[in-house]
């Protein structure tokens, strides 16, 4: 069987068989689905592959919270009155590699039985839910066909806070060019010395200060002979 690899813009690409419809953003129930990919009919129902994702900042790769997770779904399903019950499972392991969970879906008198791997990473806050949907009967291809994309499934998502630091380490390395492109153009190119010739400095003026108050006395008055501020004769 051969596969082509379906990029998603939310962040994760996953190989489809081929000869698969694919379907993206799809409004199912209200919901958006990301990616819902269709094969074959058997005894009445369609193969399919469905990817989701969810923002969770408290994601932890480790197997308890995983098998929660899983604990939660089987209950969820049963919540909204499916007869679901756990088939198999849980399965921990490596996908995109980050820490998942696979495990089975049965119902009660149904046909059709789900397998899900739910994938985790702590880095981006997020987890993504892949789930192959068939009938019984066609269960056994379809599950070696499901194992085939979830061990080609990536997440191309940057994290988070490595979207901040590359911003970040950008901007820096532009300042850092732009700082090395000064320093190399003035060493090229050194400030030219002025070419007229220097001012000379003011000459300075003796203050000076009345021999009784101590006031100063402006230069204008420097040959007066009454202080201007006690009236008393200037003592030189």
């Amino acid at each position: 069987m051969s596969f082509l690899l379906v990029d998603h813009s939310s962040g994760f690409r996953i190989p489809v068989p081929s000869d698969w419809q694919v379907q993206k953003d799809v409004t199912v129930s209200g919901q958006s689905i990301p990616l819902i990919t269709s094969g074959t009919t058997v005894d009445g129902f369609r193969t399919n592959v469905l990817v989701a994702y969810t923002s969770d900042s408290g994601a932890r790769e480790d197997p308890s919270y995983l098998a929660a997770l899983m604990n939660g779904t089987i209950t969820e399903l049963q919540r909204e009155g499916h007869p679901a019950f756990l088939a198999d499972g849980p399965t921990y392991l490596s996908v995109s590699g980050h820490l998942a969970v696979a495990f089975g879906v049965g119902y009660s008198g149904a046909n059709y039985a789900q397998r899900a791997v739910i994938v985790v990473s702590a880095a981006h806050g997020r987890e993504w839910v892949i789930v192959l949907s068939v009938a019984l009967s066609a269960f056994g291809e379809a599950n070696a066909t499901f194992d085939s994309m979830v061990a080609g499934f990536q997440i191309t998502a940057w994290p988070p806070f490595l979207v901040i630091g590359l911003i970040a380490g950008v901007a820096a390395a532009v300042v850092s060019v732009v700082v090395v492109f000064l320093v190399r153009y003035r060493r090229k190119h050194p400030r030219p010395a002025p070419t007229g010739a220097p001012s000379a400095a003011p000459p300075s003026i003796a203050v000076a200060f009345c021999g009784n108050c101590g006031a100063p006395v402006p230069p204008a008055n420097v040959y007066a002979t009454f202080c201007s501020s006690c009236g008393k004769p200037l003592q030189r």
